[in-house]
Formats: C-alpha cells, sequence, structure tokens
C-alpha cells in the first residue's frame, strides 16, 4: 500500500521519534505488546467475548515527532483488515475540522466519557472544545486531538 501511494519506508524493529513510525503486528507479540503498554494503547478488544470478529485496533497518535500509526490484529487476519480499510478512509484533523473521505459510513464522536458529541454523515466536522476524542466510522475507532 505505501508503494501504491509513492511512500518511501525502511523496515526496522525499533521506532525512530524523528520519523512518522508505522506499527504492525499482533497484541501478543513482544515489538507491539511493549509498544501498546508503553504509550497507553487500551488493548481489551482482544479479551474473550462474543460476537467479537476481525478485532483489531487502528491508532494514530502523536508518540513521535511525526506521528505515529498502529495497527494491533488479533493474528487471524484482522491485522490485514485494518490496513486495507487504512487505504480506503482518509481522516484529516486541521485545526477544529474533521474532515472524512473513502467513505460513505456514517460517523461517531465521542468524549473520553463515552458521551456522543456527533454522529451522522456530514464529511467535514467542527469540534468546538479542544480536546481528545474518539472518532468511530464503520468499524474502526481512533483517537481524534483537537486543538
Amino acid at each position: 500500500m505505501l508503494e501504491k501511494h509513492g511512500i518511501i519506508f525502511t523496515e526496522t524493529e525499533h521506532t525512530d521519534n524523528n520519523k512518522t513510525n508505522i506499527l504492525i503486528g499482533q497484541y501478543s507479540g513482544e515489538i507491539i505488546s511493549d509498544y501498546a503498554n508503553e504509550n497507553g494503547i487500551n488493548l481489551q478488544v482482544f479479551d474473550a467475548g462474543e460476537n467479537k470478529f476481525d478485532e483489531h485496533i487502528l491508532e494514530i497518535n502523536n508518540n513521535s515527532n511525526n506521528g505515529d500509526i498502529v495497527i494491533i490484529g488479533n493474528g487471524k487476519g484482522s491485522e490485514y483488515y485494518a490496513i486495507a480499510t487504512l487505504d480506503q478512509i482518509n481522516i484529516k484533523v486541521i485545526g477544529n475540522c474533521v474532515s472524512i473521505s473513502g467513505t460513505d459510513s456514517k460517523a461517531a464522536i465521542y468524549t473520553l466519557e463515552g458521551v456522543c458529541i456527533y454522529n451522522g454523515n456530514d464529511r467535514d466536522i467542527v469540534i468546538s472544545a479542544p480536546g481528545i476524542y474518539i472518532l468511530n466510522i464503520e468499524k474502526h475507532s481512533q483517537y481524534i486531538y483537537i486543538k
């Protein structure tokens, strides 16, 4: 996918604070588990439970100077689903505006306390209060930071 978009990359087993890091792996993998624990990524989605399938985490954060993209899967193929979706859905946060493209699915935005502040099909969503929010589109949730 990266080559398709003309992005030059290097594979390594270590993160670099001066580059955008893309971490892809299973929740039980040592490097991914260490990264998740060090950066407070909640892995509860992988806890046993009913009606769970393709569980994964797709997070875009500011843990390095240029941000990190973290894809954590269940080791049963959900990593692929997360990557394929990344190629389709484009989310940009500029100031207090969240812009969504590549999908017609409903978007929902929640506070960290779980209060829904937006639910609809708008592609440009203005959020009035700065903070960290949870954006949910289809089966994907990710944190967004509004300045």
